[in-house]
């Protein structure tokens, strides 16, 4: 009996601190206050093992943070994005520091009403805080987020649902566009499946360009230098609702340029209610080949979803590569009027001595690349002496 006595001694003093510790706890430690006309009450809670009261009042001041988010109704889902959530980031720390200075009565529209404080033997403390919220300051709150996160969604799914109407209307290269855009939006939103939905969305975007149709109309087969070309050159595009409008093209070109050095020269056009487009050629100031690329204009939409990505993508890669499959090249020949007049030409080669060999190769050369030119050749048969 002797053994047992302080062993029953000591659990009677732990059930009676115990139950001196629940009793002394204020109710709403238990059961939250209910909500008052004015203002709105949250509590929160949090503990340390190693007796440390400043971070068990910290992890009670983010407990209560939850509860009055959670109370926000503002669903962090998925597709919440960065600004949407950086923005509730910031009204959570806007609250933490209106917490933390709870010696000031009323500070905005928050308050600590109570704090309740308990440490048991073990060395655990545990910090409860009771907070009061306006209640009309909440609500306005609570309106607000719920517009933002509404809009930041808006900025991705907007896009996507447009490019399916412009899909479903036959107009595939302004769903192109709205489904690039829709892509951007994702990434620069950063949302949780930014990929998903880019993935999706470029999808699309490549299949609305691979069913366009685009294809030659008409060009000069030649061309005059220093002369105005003979006619245009055209491409139309189509899809299976007929021709499409709105198509925007990059169309590239060589031409001289001031000083005579020769250099590329383009200009952006869009084709009309017909799906045709017509690029009036400038008069060439240069004789020999020439070419015209006709190219789908996506730069507008790619450079910022590239940078947005901030890396190479796959799938932009593939789009590009689809959109690179509609490119059409025409190819024609400039002509001199220098062939029109008579002109006699002798081929010589001058060494370095000064003395003159007119038995090279030289002449050969210029003699084929005259002749490939549409000059019309004569051998000359007089006096060669010059």
């Amino acid at each position: 009996m002797r053994s047992v006595a302080p062993v029953r001694c000591v659990f009677l003093l732990l059930l009676a601190a115990l139950v001196q510790g629940c009793s002394s706890a204020p109710d709403w430690v238990a059961i939250p206050p209910g909500e008052t006309p004015g203002e709105i009450f949250f509590t929160g809670s949090g503990s340390d093992t190693d007796g440390d009261t400043a971070k068990a009042e910290e992890a009670a001041e983010n407990s209560l943070i939850v509860s009055v988010t959670r109370y926000l109704g503002v669903r962090i889902t998925s597709e919440s994005t960065v600004e949407a959530r950086a923005t509730l980031t910031e009204y959570e720390e806007r609250i933490t520091e209106l917490i933390r200075q709870e010696s000031a009565a009323y500070v905005s529209d928050l308050k600590i009403v109570d704090k309740h404080i308990v440490k048991n033997r073990s060395g655990t403390v545990v910090v409860h805080l009771l907070g009061a919220y306006d209640r009309a300051a909440l609500s306005a709150e609570k309106e607000r987020l719920a517009e933002l996160f509404a809009e930041r969604i808006e900025a991705v799914a907007g896009p996507e649902r447009e490019g399916d109407r412009y899909t479903e209307s036959g107009n595939l290269y302004l769903a192109a566009v709205s489904y690039l855009a829709s892509a951007t939006a994702a990434l620069a939103g950063d949302i949780d499946n930014a990929q998903i939905v880019v993935d999706r969305v470029l999808r699309k975007a490549a299949a609305a360009v691979s069913r366009m149709a685009v294809r030659k109309l008409s060009w000069p087969q030649s061309a005059a230098v220093g002369r105005e070309m003979p006619q245009g050159f055209s491409v139309a595009v189509s899809g299976p609702s007929g021709g499409i409008s709105e198509v925007l093209f990059d169309i590239t070109w060589r031409e001289t340029k001031p000083g005579g050095r020769a250099g590329l020269s383009s200009i952006t056009a869009r084709t009309g209610q017909d799906g045709v487009v017509v690029f009036d050629h400038p008069a060439p100031g240069t004789a020999g080949d020439a070419v015209v690329v006709f190219s789908l204009s996506f730069a507008s939409q790619l450079q910022p979803l590239k940078l947005a990505a901030g890396k190479e993508d796959e799938l932009v890669r593939g789009f590009e590569q689809t959109a690179a499959e509609k490119t059409l090249e025409f190819r024609f020949r400039v002509l001199s009027d220098s062939m029109r007049h008579p002109t006699a030409v002798y081929f010589v080669d001058i060494l370095d001595d000064g003395s003159m060999r007119t038995d090279s190769d030289t002449g050969a050369g210029l003699y084929r690349a005259l002749a490939e030119a549409g000059f019309p050749l004569v051998p000359f048969t007089g006096d060669r002496r010059l």
